[in-house]
């Protein structure tokens, strides 16, 4: 992707949890990208020594939570030490990512006046991946915001762990923010089962369905607000 002079400064925020095999790979694309001025982790209770994985990359901030709080409660306390315009969310799991992907997703915001991009990694048909974008609940965690807008949405309690996707989505449509959505095409990630096993797979999709019928709710209370 061409380079194009960016207004804003902008910060690779990367909640994760006990990815020490795969985070390497992800900062390495973020260190070597021009559309990144600040990469900052934060290790959400890792066991497996993802800090020390994380340290070997002298300019990566690292912030180590003792305790597990979840994926929305991660980004909440990392975003206390971002001081950039803009936030990218970035999952670290991810194959395939590149700086011209990293580029698709900062540049609207930066310099097209978006408030929100949203990268949907490339999967099926065409018409399954139009589903995926806009019919079907869209979970993608690799969204490029303005760092204020974030910060107002983590307010809520309920933007916690899976739920921050879909509360998220909720509060672009309520406030009517100017959205983007980009395919990821060639960008893949590692489904939840295969790197945690089938029995805490089904537990966080439990959480994951309790907390967005809440959220759920949320959306009709605002409708009937309207």
């Amino acid at each position: 992707m061409r380079l194009q002079m960016r207004n804003w400064k902008v910060t690779a925020l990367v909640p994760c949890l006990d990815e020490k095999d795969r985070i390497g790979d992800v900062l390495k694309v973020l260190i070597n990208s021009a559309n990144i001025d600040d990469i900052l982790v934060v290790d959400d209770g890792s066991t497996d020594g993802t800090s020390g994985a994380v340290k070997k990359f002298k300019s990566v901030k690292l912030l180590r939570l003792e305790k597990n709080i979840g994926k929305g409660g991660a980004i909440k306390k990392g975003l206390k030490q971002v001081t950039s315009e803009v936030t990218l969310l970035i999952d670290v799991d991810l194959k395939g990512l590149t700086n011209e992907k990293i580029g698709s997703m900062v540049t609207p915001v930066t310099n097209e006046g978006y408030d929100v991009c949203i990268g949907v990694l490339k999967r099926g048909p065409n018409w399954f991946q139009y589903l995926r974008k806009n019919v079907l609940p869209l979970m993608s965690g690799e969204r490029a915001i303005k760092t204020k807008i974030l910060n107002k949405i983590l307010e809520n309690s309920l933007a916690q762990e899976w739920g921050i996707e879909f509360y998220m989505n909720l509060f672009i449509k309520k406030k009517k923010l100017k959205l983007k959505k980009i395919d990821l095409v060639g960008v893949d990630d590692i489904r939840h089962f295969r790197k945690k096993g089938f029995k805490v797979y089904f537990k966080r999709l439990l959480f994951f369905w309790i907390i967005n019928i809440k959220l759920f709710w949320l959306s009709l209370v605002w409708q009937e607000a309207d």
